[in-house]
């Protein structure tokens, strides 16, 4: 269907409801010289006539009662159809690179990213777990997760959460590095 005939068929349907060809044409924003040729033009590809005119009101024909509740539902069906694809454009989509510590990977995230693809799922997720301090621009990452580590001034941190390091050990402290394997620590 070409944007002609929609135009039609929105001309047709705006003079069905406003029962006024004056009305129609203020609705759509066109003159009334326009909607009439509109109207001429859809009568004439479909070989009938699809409203009685006359100076006080217009009426459907047997043919546009017929006509009017297709007309509806074609322009019903292409309003949809535009709506389905804005909605579709606004949709995330893509890849996230980013970097998390393994610890994180263990516990938290997986649920965290397990909700993000059932809310996103035109994206895809490409995750560095290491415990190590990546730079992100190096490794083209959108983002990562990491604690304690500087990063350079033209990134952007954000605290996320906080916590407290300790150190647990025994009265009997190892005393050297060898010491350090065989020991048994406690919190």
């Amino acid at each position: 269907m070409s944007l002609a005939q929609l135009w039609e068929l929105q001309a047709f349907c705006a003079v069905v409801d406003r029962h006024s060809f004056v009305s129609a044409a203020r609705l759509l924003g066109r003159s009334p010289s326009t909607v009439t040729r509109a109207i001429q033009s859809l009568e004439a590809q479909l070989g009938h006539e699809l409203l009685q005119r006359s100076q006080k009101q217009v009426r459907l024909t047997e043919a546009g009662e017929a006509y009017y509740g297709y007309a509806r539902q074609m322009l019903s069906l292409q309003a949809e159809a535009e709506e389905s694809l804005s909605v579709q454009g606004t949709l995330a989509q893509g890849w996230i690179r980013c970097s998390a510590p393994e610890s994180l990977m263990m516990d938290f995230l997986p649920s965290v990213m397990a909700e993000f693809g059932r809310r996103n799922p035109q994206i895809s997720i490409d995750i560095q777990v290491s415990d190590a301090a990546h730079d992100p621009i190096a490794d083209k990452l959108d983002f990562a997760i990491r604690g304690g580590f500087a990063y350079p001034s033209e990134l952007i941190g954000a605290p996320l959460w906080s916590y407290r390091r300790a150190i647990v050990e025994l009265s009997a402290s190892p005393l050297c590095k060898s010491d350090i394997s065989r020991h048994t620590w406690r919190a």
